[in-house]
């Protein structure tokens, strides 16, 4: 019989991914000082898991479309006011006496190009291109540096520390791209060319995502997350059932202002069902709204597209940790850098004042149907770290890259 995962398995097979282009392709995994060719994906880093399974993160930034203002591209020289970074963006074509391209004002290695998104954004992929009018100018190879506050900059490696040189450009139009694995969490990236044909000249387009757009409630507050979307590891009684814990409750007479567990251990936690796949981006908290003062001081986050099958947010390659409430009623907020796709999510509570008691909202937006494929694909093919629920109800390690058991 023909199974939904193997269906999900021939998409994997005959490339149906989003952004599905015929065009030069690099992936920055592979171990070549630079060039283009398509790769077989690792999971070995650390970072790969992650990057595969954004598979949707490949919108464009703004270069092209003039979402990303001029003020957002400056650049380490230009040739002159003809030639300056505005005149960068993919596909752009000047106006008269305008140039086609940046240009530095020098051919050497110190030249750069800066693009600044104005808040932390995920980069999963980069375009280049060469100068559209008048001349036969491109880049070859580069490099990219980035940054989180314009100040540190760090060169994107491999996984072996190798500084990354990617490669660029053999004509005047015709787009590079090249897919960043691991990707990049950054404010500001910079293009360095390193080798160039006639002179530095270049466009160029930035892919990725952030959480500007996808802030929407998802459900919590205004109960459009149905009662029977919440479940719970254990509650006090039902009148602290996980029903109680929306984000601004105030309960009915009899009722408590909050979900309340059982008991105060490290094992508890609430789940939300989201209905359908889902991007998830921020979550706010409180703690108990009447008579008592309890409410979680730090949580952590777990999430699942397909259940049982569960992974953790993660930071820096450990379980993220996020600081709570510090009263009852003012809401405390996070957003997850980078954003996660879930269907259902836990808040699994780790400290608290006098009880486990809280109240929650979780902000995003739905998942497109392409994406969906796309990310349940490479879930079912890769064999990413996840945590499997088993029937005691426990959580267990079933990564084939780990083998061993998630400590709460």
């Amino acid at each position: 019989m023909f199974r939904l995962s193997n269906f999900f398995l021939v998409l994997v097979l005959f490339g149906v991914f989003p952004e599905a282009k015929t065009v030069r392709v690099s992936y920055a995994g592979e171990n070549k000082a630079h060039g283009a060719s398509l790769v077989k994906r690792s999971t070995g880093h650390t970072h790969a898991a992650r990057s595969i399974w954004d598979c949707s993160c490949f919108l464009p930034l703004g270069m092209e479309s003039s979402y990303l203002p001029d003020s957002a591209l400056s650049a380490s020289s230009s040739y002159d006011a003809n030639h300056i970074p505005q005149f960068s963006r993919l596909n752009k074509i000047p106006a008269k006496g305008k140039a086609g391209a940046w240009c530095a004002a020098s051919n050497n290695r110190n030249q750069w190009l800066q693009v600044f998104f104005g808040r932390e954004t995920t980069v999963t992929k980069v375009a280049i291109q060469g100068r559209y009018s008048c001349c036969s100018q491109w880049v070859a190879s580069f490099k990219l540096s980035y940054s989180s506050d314009g100040i540190h900059w760090a060169w994107y490696r491999l996984s072996d520390g190798q500084t990354k040189i990617f490669g660029g450009n053999v004509d005047e139009n015709t787009p590079v791209y090249n897919f960043l694995h691991p990707h990049i969490e950054a404010t500001y990236i910079r293009f360095h060319p390193w080798t160039w044909h006639n002179h530095i000249s270049m466009r160029a387009e930035v892919y990725g995502c952030n959480a500007y757009h996808c802030q929407m409630s998802l459900g919590m507050e205004d109960g459009r997350i149905k009662d029977n979307a919440l479940s719970a590891s254990s509650f006090y009684d039902a009148k602290h059932a996980a029903k109680l814990g929306r984000l601004n409750l105030v309960p009915p007479s009899g009722r408590a202002g909050a979900w309340s567990v059982k008991t105060n251990d490290a094992h508890q936690w609430i789940q939300i069902d989201l209905g359908r796949p889902t991007t998830v981006t921020k979550v706010a908290t409180q703690g108990r709204q009447e008579c008592c003062d309890e409410w979680v001081t730090s949580y952590a986050v777990s999430y699942s597209l397909v259940s049982p099958y569960w992974v953790y947010h993660m930071s820096r390659g450990n379980k993220k940790v996020f600081p709570g409430n510090y009263d009852r009623h003012s809401i405390v907020t996070h957003e997850f850098v980078p954003a996660f796709h879930a269907r259902l999510v836990k808040i699994h509570p780790l400290s608290y004042n006098n009880w486990m008691s809280m109240r929650i909202e979780l902000c995003g937006c739905p998942i497109k149907l392409i994406h969906i494929v796309c990310i349940l694909s490479f879930t079912l093919v890769i064999g990413i770290g996840v945590v499997r629920e088993s029937k005691e109800g426990s959580e267990e390690e079933t990564s084939r890259q780990a083998g061993r058991p998630i400590s709460d």
